[in-house]
């Protein structure tokens, strides 16, 4: 019977515990928009700038690495290795390539024979004044595609999601597949 008693509670347990780390990936909001067809042509993906509590250091290159293969794997994008465009950065001097002026993006545009050029903010924050390890995380991915030849904004993404009880690489991964979607073109 002690057997017995013990079991259930420790069955109890386990499934109270589960119940109190149900996972979730929500996108909430999701506009991605173009003015221009970007098909076929050479994109340097820039480190993303991060803003946030609890983010790793290595969130920045994590983003713009996963967003490099993803478009690359839909076959409609030439990216640029990021050992080149890191190579371009600092023999530019460039430590902030979120804030990049016109005269850089010719200068790396022209540096990597590339067309266009993305620049993106991440910002992790939480959904109330109190965090708690159960609470819900929200994030919000910004970029920008800007134009080499005419240093214009010709796309534009924002993408907010929440998310629970996830690693900050699954949730990069989801609004990543997020982002190729909307930037896919029908084939």
């Amino acid at each position: 019977m002690k057997k017995h008693l013990f079991f259930l509670s420790l069955l109890l347990v386990l499934l109270l515990s589960n119940c109190s780390s149900i996972k979730t990936i929500d996108i909430v909001d999701s506009e991605i928009n173009l003015t221009e067809d970007i098909d076929s042509t050479k994109i340097v993906i820039l480190p993303f700038e991060i803003q946030g509590s609890s983010l790793p250091k290595y969130t920045s290159v994590l983003i713009a690495d996963k967003l490099s293969n993803r478009l690359f794997l839909t076959k409609h994008f030439s990216i640029v290795e990021k050992l080149r465009v890191d190579e371009v950065l600092h023999d530019l001097d460039i430590d902030d390539p979120i804030n990049i002026n016109y005269s850089e993006i010719k200068s790396i545009g022209s540096k990597l024979n590339a067309n266009y050029i993305v620049v993106g903010k991440l910002l992790k924050y939480a959904s109330s004044e109190f965090i708690s390890p159960k609470s819900k995380q929200n994030i919000n991915l910004t970029f920008r595609i800007l134009s080499v030849k005419t240093g214009e904004i010709i796309g534009l993404a924002n993408i907010n999601c929440n998310y629970k009880n996830y690693n900050i690489v699954d949730v990069i991964d989801t609004i990543v597949n997020e982002i190729a979607e909307g930037l896919k073109k029908d084939d």
